[in-house]
């Protein structure tokens, strides 16, 4: 079980550090980010985006006219701006964040291969002695 336990520890270390950049800059930059009127404007930018987002990936706005289409970008794009301002700090922590998760996520997946290993040496062992439990029981027939 110490495999287990081992995986698991890295796969938590794994999400941590792929979340650990980001919410250091957030931590950084909370004066800029949790001003009222900025925090509204940016949470309204971020959940607009996700609809948009969802309209385009279903197809939906193949049928809006151009100009349409371009206000709606326009429109994010000004209730996102202290995102967008700080997008040369945002991509390097993301870079990093999945860098660090690799590194871990290799580990992972290393020791959780030992638990199946383990895991499935243990069931072929009990099974084996089940069957020579039956096996001396019947007399040798099974």
């Amino acid at each position: 079980m110490k495999a287990f336990k081992k995986s698991i520890i890295f796969k938590t270390l794994a999400f941590l550090g792929l979340l650990l950049p980001i919410a250091t800059l957030i931590f950084i930059k909370k004066d800029v980010y949790f001003i009222k009127g900025e925090t509204v404007k940016l949470s309204l930018g971020c959940m607009l985006t996700l609809v948009f987002g969802l309209f385009c990936f279903l197809g939906k706005i193949k049928n809006l006219n151009g100009i349409i289409v371009l206000a709606i970008i326009w429109v994010l794009t000004y209730l996102m701006k202290s995102l967008i301002n700080d997008i040369l700090l945002i991509i390097p922590c993301c870079i990093a964040g999945l860098v660090i998760y690799n590194i871990f996520n290799h580990f992972y997946k290393h020791y959780h291969d030992i638990y199946l290993i383990q895991r499935n040496a243990k069931l072929d062992q009990t099974a084996r002695q089940e069957v020579k439990v039956v096996k001396n029981s019947t007399g040798g027939i099974v």
